[in-house]
């Protein structure tokens, strides 16, 4: 895992977002869901972060 970030952090930004873009533009409806469930669930916490 710490060595995908290391490379990662070597990777040019035009190669990641080519790589998310496609990983978007190739994403099934669940994956779709789950992204947009992680993200509503993350603005909740920030939004009230007491509230767990």
């Amino acid at each position: 895992m710490i060595d995908i970030a290391i490379a990662a952090e070597d990777t040019p930004a035009r190669v990641q977002v080519t790589r998310a873009a496609d990983a978007v533009a190739n994403a099934s409806a669940q994956d779709i869901g789950r992204a947009t469930g992680s993200v509503a669930g993350n603005v909740a916490l920030a939004v009230a972060p007491g509230a767990r």
